[in-house]
C-alpha cells in the first residue's frame, strides 16, 4: 500500500526549501544544481552538497525528497517507478526495502 504523500509544495530542511519536483533552494535563495554521482551498473544518479552546523554532507536528490515527503529513510531504498534516475519528483518515489527493490527491478527487466 502507498503510503499518503505530504501535500506542501517544500519542506524546509537545515535552512534549504526542497521542492516536490525535486528543486532545491540554497539558503541564499538560489537553485542548487546537481551533480552527476555515478551508480554501479551503470547509468548516474543527482545528488546536492547541503550544509549544516558547520559540516557538508551530500545527498541523493531521491533520498533528500523521499526523505521530507515520504519520512524516515533509514534501512529503505527509493525506487524510481519510472526506473529515470533523474526524474525525482516525489510522485515517481516509493520508498521499499531493499528486496522489493530487486524484485520491482526484476519484473521491469522481464517486461523489455
Amino acid at each position: 500500500m502507498r503510503e499518503q504523500l505530504c501535500d506542501r509544495e517544500f519542506v524546509m530542511f537545515h535552512g534549504y526549501k526542497i521542492f516536490r519536483d525535486g528543486t532545491v533552494i540554497g539558503k541564499t535563495g538560489k537553485v542548487l544544481k546537481p551533480e552527476k554521482r555515478a551508480r554501479r551498473g551503470g547509468g548516474f544518479d543527482l545528488r546536492v552538497q547541503l550544509r549544516y552546523r558547520g559540516s557538508k554532507k551530500k545527498w541523493t536528490l531521491q533520498r533528500l525528497i523521499a526523505a521530507c515527503f515520504l519520512g524516515p529513510i533509514d534501512g529503505y531504498e527509493i525506487n524510481h517507478m519510472d526506473r529515470n534516475t533523474t526524474n525525482n519528483r516525489i510522485e515517481n518515489l516509493e520508498r521499499v526495502t531493499p528486496s522489493e527493490n530487486q524484485r520491482h527491478w526484476r519484473n521491469q527487466e522481464a517486461q523489455l
